[in-house]
């Protein structure tokens, strides 16, 4: 999934498709930044999602959890190039980094669920 997003401040409620035994690869989601971003600006990003757990009597149970990674790519022609940062934590709910940005161009976020 590809979806175009602001350059300053942005939240997006999305949805990550599960790995199958048909499609055992890697599954990711795409935000492509419109602008361009400038040589040396700051850019930071911050993924956060939910853990899926049951309650009962007070008590917390995992019942799922779902390792994510994000990542930050420079587009050519509309597709990635160079992966420039990336936050692969694991056991976590929330990824985020910090980068300066190498050379103006286009860029990508892409969300991955190894």
């Amino acid at each position: 999934m590809t979806t175009q997003i602001a350059t300053n401040v942005h939240w997006h409620h999305g949805q990550i498709d599960r790995i199958t035994f048909t499609n055992a690869n890697a599954v990711h989601n795409d935000y492509v930044i419109s602008g361009q971003l400038s040589q040396y600006d700051t850019f930071s990003s911050t993924l956060s999602w939910f853990v899926d757990r049951a309650y009962n009597g007070g008590t917390a149970t995992e019942v799922s959890f779902h390792n994510l990674d994000l990542e930050l790519w420079r587009l050519s022609s509309g597709s990635p190039v160079e992966l420039v940062a990336t936050s692969n934590g694991q056991n976590v709910n929330t990824e985020h980094f910090q980068v300066l940005i190498p050379q103006t161009g286009d860029y990508m976020v892409r969300v991955v669920r190894p």
